[in-house]
């Protein structure tokens, strides 16, 4: 008999500590049950604002379209009278910087919400850099140097993104004329892609605040540009995994990517 008062205290604590156990898991799986409720609306929410910005962008490209015709038409009407020509000029300047803003805000809307990068593929990386280079104006400003041996283990359509948003910025805000360099080296099982242009000293830019959205310093405001190519590039370098840094000298910028080969 001496040991059942123990036995019984033994019994109650067992009770106790299941019931504590059991109180547990059911606020554990609360928990879990809230986070899935939570991440299904969340979910709901990026497909409704994609949708939305999807519909947007179709709705005002069409009227953009329309006006770019009719000034090219207009400007075609009005050749030698310099005034008019100014202001359509200025119109069609307006319009194409519209257009490039809506692009870059779909965009960036496609690729933050995207989970993953697409297929994966070992590219070359100096001919992928030679293709982005082919659909750029004023191409003969750049001088590639490329180790025939450099890839990009990537999703080359992000990639592209990334590259081409890289040597816009260079072509828009480095001097006229002046030569863009860009570097594709091996480095063991990572690829550096480096893009060096000239700045001038009044335009040189706040380092910290490059790959902010709509940062533009005070004297490109006149340079046709949305804010949002260099935000879409570092966007396009974290889903596929790369680095992309920035260096800043008294007269040059340099963006570096690294990505694995």
């Amino acid at each position: 008999m001496n040991g059942l008062p123990i036995s019984i205290v033994f019994f109650f604590l067992i009770l106790l500590e299941r019931s504590a156990h059991k109180e547990s898991r059911e606020r554990e799986l609360e928990g879990l049950r809230n986070e899935a409720a939570q991440a299904q609306a969340s979910a709901a929410q990026v497909r409704d604002r994609q949708g939305f910005i999807d519909m947007l962008t179709h709705e005002l490209q069409n009227p953009l379209s329309t006006i770019r015709f009719a000034v090219r038409s207009l400007q075609r009407a009005v050749v030698g009278h310099d005034d008019a020509g100014r202001h359509l000029h200025s119109i069609n300047a307006s319009v194409k910087q519209a257009v490039e803003f809506i692009e870059h805000v779909a965009l960036m809307s496609r690729i933050e919400t995207m989970e993953t990068p697409g297929r994966m593929m070992t590219v070359a990386a100096g001919e992928l850099v030679r293709d982005c280079l082919a659909d750029c104006p004023e191409s003969e400003r750049f001088r590639l140097q490329a180790d025939a041996s450099a890839t990009f283990l990537v999703d080359y359509q992000l990639m592209t993104v990334l590259i081409d948003n890289l040597i816009s910025n260079a072509l828009k805000y480095s001097p006229s004329g002046s030569l863009i360099e860009i570097v594709v080296s091996a480095h063991g099982d990572r690829t550096r892609f480096t893009i060096t242009n000239d700045v001038s000293p009044d335009r040189l830019p706040d380092r910290s605040r490059l790959f902010e959205r709509f940062y533009r310093h005070p004297n490109v405001l006149g340079v046709p540009g949305s804010g949002l190519g260099l935000s879409v590039a570092q966007l396009s370098a974290e889903r596929l995994g790369a680095t992309i840094e920035v260096q800043v000298d008294e007269a040059k910028v340099s963006f570096t990517v690294e990505a694995v080969s």
